[in-house]
């Protein structure tokens, strides 16, 4: 995924910059996810960070992506509602998603 802008200056809203690149950021996950075989299934957009959780297979994971951040926390998850999950990887915003450890 390619972003120009990835640091959005803090409100105490949503800013409209920061609602579209939400938007932009959730259409390119999608497709980041369906070339590795993985499903998003939920998209949260919180006070400038974005969370949700992704399916491979069988296995359920969240990730997360905060304000000025160059790279997307993943770890493994239970289930849609397990956020403490297991350990944390990163992955650059810029690299494949073929690249993330998933089992």
């Amino acid at each position: 995924m390619n972003f120009t802008q990835i640091n959005f200056e803090q409100n105490s809203d949503k800013t409209v910059e920061f609602i579209a690149f939400a938007k932009e950021f959730k259409k390119q996950i999608i497709r980041e996810f369906k070339k590795i075989g993985a499903q998003m299934n939920t998209f949260n957009v919180g006070h400038f960070y974005l969370s949700g959780f992704f399916y491979k297979g069988e296995q359920c994971y969240y990730f997360s992506w905060h304000n000025g951040d160059s790279n997307l926390m993943y770890r493994t998850a239970k289930d849609l509602k397990d956020f403490t999950g297991g350990s944390n990887c990163w992955i650059k915003l810029e690299d494949s998603f073929e690249q993330m450890r998933l089992k």
